[in-house]
């Protein structure tokens, strides 16, 4: 088999992922849909990589939608509703009192950290293992603090891709979450390797 056509193969199914998770996102009226598909792409990705090459998408993110459904959301909506808070917090800071405002923004910018933390971390960790919903907190919490050098190339790649879209637009509608998908799995799985090796 060639590369050309080996190439051309994972390029279609990338596009035929994008194209599930729209769909069920959509499905899901995106506020039921946007996490468990966004988890599903997960983890074809994932198992895509431990596989080593591509496999059929449709089944596959049946699977990992049904079974990531009720996780990625109760994490999801739990992650959006403390970062809103947090966001809010920030914007209301400068009406207090300077004493109150650096405590304040000591506060917030600890709370800021944890919420990054636990949402670069949240899919790969939760297509990585079965766990509680709490336990999925303590664990993006070790495996973010594990590797400070992996939380700079997430942040690096995702700056790179978002300037890409914001020069094409269209890279988005063609590929949507993909390309950052692929990018944080295999950051996560080099970091988890790691531990478990340690």
């Amino acid at each position: 088999m060639s590369k050309t056509y080996v190439f051309a193969d994972w390029i279609l199914e990338m596009l035929k992922l994008h194209a599930f998770w729209m769909l069920y996102t959509l499905k899901g009226g995106i506020i039921l849909g946007i996490f468990p598909s966004t988890a599903a792409a997960y983890g074809v990705i994932r198992t895509w990589k431990m596989e080593g090459n591509v496999i059929s998408v449709g089944n596959h993110f049946k699977k990992f939608h049904k079974e990531n459904f009720k996780a990625s959301n109760i994490l999801g909506w739990l992650l959006t509703v403390s970062t809103a808070a947090a966001v809010l917090n920030f914007s209301m800071i400068p009406h207090f009192n300077e004493i109150t405002r650096l405590i304040m923004y000591t506060v917030v910018i600890c709370v800021a950290v944890i919420v990054v933390i636990e949402w670069l971390y949240l899919f790969p960790i939760l297509v990585h293992y079965s766990l509680s919903i709490a336990n999925y907190f303590v664990v993006n919490m070790r495996v973010g603090l594990t590797s400070f050098s992996a939380i700079i190339m997430q942040f690096l790649i995702i700056g790179i891709y978002g300037l890409l879209i914001y020069i094409a637009p269209a890279l988005f509608l063609v590929f949507g979450i993909i390309p950052i998908a692929f990018v944080q799995i295999a950051i996560s799985n080099n970091v988890l390797n790691k531990m478990q090796v340690s």
